[in-house]
């Protein structure tokens, strides 16, 4: 989820995509293993299934082929993800990414970069930083709670949509 709302804006508009994503320990599974033993992440950053993650095939069928590297923080709620999209050309992005997300009532375009504390448990995705380098390097910041925009709130959210009610209900 926060990959794709950090870049579905600039779909059209990109060459390539690699996204570098942080998440809590609670997003490295209920099953004990290296990566959610808290004595392995505690101070420390784990980096994880490099190029195999089963979450890259829900990703590609939006975007196309994308690179992906997640890592394991040490904190239990929450994920940001940097994506750098490499643009065919040169743009300024920010009022691409606030006209796409003007109506969508759990994404915020922010000024900076935020920061996962601001999504932790709350159902809304920020999206920040939007700077482009000289080589059209467009890095998209964007933060999400995995238990509830990226999980439980989501599903909610979509039953919302679904069954005709308000897409809010019950997540504020």
């Amino acid at each position: 989820t926060a990959c794709l709302l950090a870049a579905l804006p600039a779909k059209e508009l990109a060459k390539e995509m690699i996204f570098d994503c942080k998440s809590g320990y609670s997003g490295a599974g209920k099953k004990p293993c290296y990566v959610n033993d808290p004595k392995n992440y505690r101070d420390n950053v784990i980096p994880y299934n490099l190029i195999r993650h089963r979450h890259i095939a829900e990703v590609e069928q939006f975007l196309g082929s994308i690179s992906f590297t997640p890592h394991v923080m040490p904190f239990f709620r929450g994920m940001m993800a940097t994506a750098h999209i490499i643009l065919k050309e040169g743009e300024e992005m920010r009022p691409l990414y606030e006209s796409y997300y003007k109506d969508k009532p759990f994404v915020k375009v922010v000024e900076g970069i935020p920061e996962i504390r601001h999504s932790q448990n709350n159902n809304y995705c920020y999206i920040g930083g939007l700077e482009a380098d000289k080589n059209n390097r467009l890095v998209v910041i964007s933060t999400i709670d995995n238990l509830l925009k990226g999980a439980s709130g989501q599903a909610v959210q979509n039953m919302n949509l679904m069954l005709g009610f308000n897409e809010g209900e019950g997540l504020k």
